[in-house]
C-alpha cells in the first residue's frame, strides 16, 4: 500500500538545514495517493470472479499515478517538494537506493512518512479482503491530518494551497477548508470516467430506469440522457458503480470505494480547479462543456502520467532490451505488420481467453510481441510458444518496453485491456487497438477508442474466442477498414502532438495551474 505526498514550496532558492532541508516563507501541500495498492486484495478478488478462477500476485504498486507530482518538481526546479509514504512500503520506495541510482530523481524532493491504519486485532483480511482498504479509507482524514501537522511543525511554514489525487478530494477538501486554503485535484483517468462519477446520482436514476423499462437486461442500452456520455453504454460502467446502483453491495466494507468515489465527486465542485490527464480534444465538446459547467476550472494538462520529461522508473538500456530482443527484432519486420499484446501490469484474463487468444494468433499469422507473466503463461496451448517461435521468431515475454514497442513503426495493433495509462501510450504511438476491457474504467475507455476516435475495434460480446480474434486481426491487418483505423490513430497522434507542443493547449492549462499554486 503505498501514499505518497508531495509538498511544494515555493522559493527563490533552496535552502539547507540541519532539521528540515528548507527554510521558506511557505509551502504547499501537495497530495498524490495511489488507490489500487490500498486495494490489492479487493482487486484480486473481483478479478477473480470476473476475469478468471485463479488469483494473480500484484507484486510492486503501479507509479504512474505519481508520475505527474515529480514532473512538477521538475517544472519547478526551484521549488521544493516533500514525498510522503506509509512506512510499511519503504521497501517499494520510490526514492529506494536502486531507484536512485537507476533513475536521478529531482534534488528539490524529499520524503517523509505517514502512518497506516491497520485492521483490529482478530480481523481476518483473507475472509474479507475489503477490509484493508475499508480501514484505510476511514481513517485517512485523521491520519493525513496529522502528517499536515507534522510536515507544517518540522518546517515552521504554513501550508497555502492543497493539490491531490481525485481518489481523495473529500478529505483534501475537508483539510483545505479547515486551513482556509485553495486545493486542486488531479484525475488521472478519463474525463468520460470521472464525468459518470459527477454525475453520480444522474446515472444512477437513468441506470435504474433502463433497468425498469429493459426488465433488468441494459445490454445495448445508451446514457443518453446524461450530458456528454451518450456514446456510453449502461454495460460500459465501472463494476464498483453498477454494484452501488443494483444494490448489490451489502457488505458495507465492500460498498466503501463507490461511496468514497461519490462523495469525491461531490467534493470536487469545491476545487480551485480539477485538472486532467488528458487533452482537451480527445473528449466530445458536451463532455467538456459539462464538465467545465460543474468545476471552478477544468485543466487539460495532457498526458502527464506519460510526460517526456524525466520518468519516474528508468527506460529500457540496450542491455535489458538484450534479454527480451522486443526492440531489435521488431527493427526487422515490415511496417505496421506486428500485434503487440499486453493486458496490463493487473490484467490478468481468465485460461479460457488466454488459450483462445493464443490459438487465434497461431491461426492468423501475424507477427506478435505478447507480454506475459510466467504464472499466466503456463494457461497457453502445449508447444504454442516454441511453434510460433520457430515460424516468425515471435516473442513471448514476461516484461516488454510497452511504450517503445508502441512507438516503433512495425507495430500495427495493441491488443489491450484499455487501461487509460496504455490507451494514452496507444495513441502517442498511432497505433489502432484491439479491446478486451476488464474492469473499472476499461470498458468506458474502449467505447470511446471504437466510437469516439474511431481508433479500435472491441472483441465481440467482450469476451475473447478463436473466431472473434481471428475477425478482429482479420480487420486491423487485411481489411479496408484497417487502413481507416490507422489514419484514425495517426491522425489522433498529430492532433495530440500539436496540443502537447509548447504553444499547445495543454502547456496554456499547465500555465493556468502554476498561476494557481502561486497566488495562492
Amino acid at each position: 500500500m503505498l501514499v505518497s505526498t508531495f509538498l511544494l514550496l515555493p522559493t527563490p532558492a533552496l535552502t539547507p538545514a540541519t532539521s528540515f532541508p528548507f527554510s521558506l516563507p511557505s509551502f504547499s501541500f501537495v497530495i498524490y495517493i495511489n488507490i489500487l495498492p490500498i486495494y490489492k486484495d479487493v482487486l484480486n478478488e473481483k478479478l477473480r470472479k470476473t476475469c478468471g478462477h485463479f488469483h494473480f500476485p500484484i507484486h510492486q504498486p503501479p507509479t504512474s499515478s505519481l508520475q505527474p507530482g515529480l514532473q512538477t518538481s521538475f517544472c519547478f526546479p526551484r521549488s521544493a517538494f516533500l514525498l510522503l509514504q506509509l512506512k510499511e512500503d519503504s521497501n517499494h520506495s520510490l526514492l529506494s537506493s536502486k531507484r536512485k541510482a537507476n533513475t536521478p530523481l529531482p534534488l528539490n524532493l524529499k520524503t517523509y512518512n505517514v502512518e497506516a491504519s491497520v485492521p483490529d486485532q482478530g480481523v481476518d483480511l483473507a475472509k474479507n479482503p475489503f477490509k484493508e482498504g475499508a480501514f484505510f479509507i476511514r481513517n485517512a482524514p485523521r491520519n493525513f491530518r496529522l502528517g499536515v501537522e507534522a510536515a507544517v511543525g518540522e518546517s515552521g511554514r504554513s501550508v497555502t494551497c492543497l493539490v491531490c489525487d481525485t481518489f481523495f478530494a473529500s478529505v483534501v477538501a475537508s483539510i483545505g477548508e479547515e486551513l482556509s486554503v485553495p486545493w486542486v485535484s488531479f484525475w488521472v483517468a478519463a474525463p468520460s470516467a470521472l464525468l459518470a462519477y459527477v454525475c453520480y446520482d444522474l446515472v444512477r436514476e437513468v441506470y435504474i430506469n433502463l433497468c425498469s423499462k429493459c426488465d433488468g437486461n441494459v445490454a445495448g442500452c445508451t446514457l443518453e440522457a446524461v450530458p456528454g456520455l451518450s456514446r456510453i453504454h449502461a454495460l460500459d460502467l465501472p463494476g464498483d458503480m453498477v454494484e452501488s446502483f443494483r444494490g448489490r453491495n451489502k457488505d458495507p466494507d465492500s460498498a466503501m470505494f463507490a461511496k468514497m468515489m461519490r462523495d469525491n465527486a461531490l467534493a470536487l465542485p469545491r476545487a480551485a480547479a480539477v485538472a486532467t490527464n488528458s487533452h482537451e480534444l480527445l473528449s466530445p465538446a458536451e463532455l467538456t462543456s459539462d464538465l467545465k459547467s460543474k468545476f471552478n476550472e477544468l485543466l487539460c494538462l495532457g498526458f502527464m502520467t506519460l510526460s517526456s520529461m524525466p520518468p519516474l522508473l528508468p527506460l529500457p538500456s540496450s542491455e535489458e532490451d538484450a534479454t527480451t530482443g522486443c526492440l531489435s527484432w521488431l527493427d526487422t519486420q515490415a511496417a505496421a505488420s506486428v500485434a503487440y499484446v499486453c493486458f496490463g501490469t493487473m490484467g490478468a484474463l481468465p485460461p479460457e481467453e488466454l488459450a483462445a487468444l493464443a490459438e487465434a494468433l497461431e491461426a492468423s499469422g501475424v507477427p506478435f510481441v505478447w507480454s506475459i507473466k510466467d504464472e499466466l503463461a503456463g494457461h497457453l496451448p502445449r508447444g504454442f510458444a516454441e511453434r510460433t517461435a520457430v515460424k516468425c521468431g515471435n516473442k513471448l515475454v514476461a516484461w516488454a518496453p510497452q511504450r517503445e514497442i508502441l512507438a516503433h513503426g512495425a507495430v500495427g495493433a495493441h491488443v489491450t485491456h484499455c487501461g487509460y495509462n496504455s490507451l494514452c501510450e496507444s495513441i502517442l504511438g498511432g497505433v489502432p487497438v484491439i479491446c478486451r476491457s476488464l474492469w473499472a474504467d476499461n470498458h468506458i475507455n474502449a467505447r470511446m477508442a471504437e466510437e469516439v476516435w474511431k481508433i479500435g475495434v472491441r472483441v465481440e460480446e467482450g469476451v475473447i474466442t478463436k473466431k472473434g480474434m481471428l475477425d478482429c486481426l482479420e480487420a486491423v491487418f487485411r481489411s479496408p477498414k484497417g487502413k481507416q483505423l490507422r489514419e484514425a490513430a495517426g491522425a489522433l497522434k498529430e492532433a495530440v502532438v500539436e496540443a502537447a507542443s509548447p504553444d499547445g493547449d495543454a502547456a496554456r492549462d499547465f500555465e493556468s495551474l502554476v498561476e494557481i499554486i502561486s497566488n495562492a
